[in-house]
């Protein structure tokens, strides 16, 4: 039993070979340009990852502030105020207690 579809399109066997040569030989041309251009601008960027810290940051625990960003920076010794008029005390340790 014959479909009318079939019957009613002409023979198209060496021209879908053709086709199918074609969109190969392209498909592989482009995966060939791929890997190339991933070696020559991807592959040579490698990150180092710090195993450890990666595994505090992932579970959520929060690694402490860099101690030179904590410290607010000391006013001028002539001027004894900030910018805005209120004074600054210097950082007492621990054990000064006045």
């Amino acid at each position: 039993m014959e479909y009318a579809s079939q019957s009613a399109l002409p023979s198209l066997g060496p021209r879908r070979w053709r086709l199918a040569y074609h969109l190969a030989v392209v498909l592989a041309v482009k995966l060939v340009l791929l890997a190339l251009l991933w070696n020559i601008f991807i592959k040579p960027n490698r990150v180092t990852v710090d195993v450890g810290a990666m595994s505090q940051r992932i579970a959520g625990a929060v690694s402490p502030a860099p101690a030179a960003s904590s410290v607010p920076s000391a006013p001028s010794a002539s001027s004894g105020a900030s910018s805005n008029g209120s004074t600054v005390s210097p950082p007492t340790s621990p054990g000064d207690h006045k």
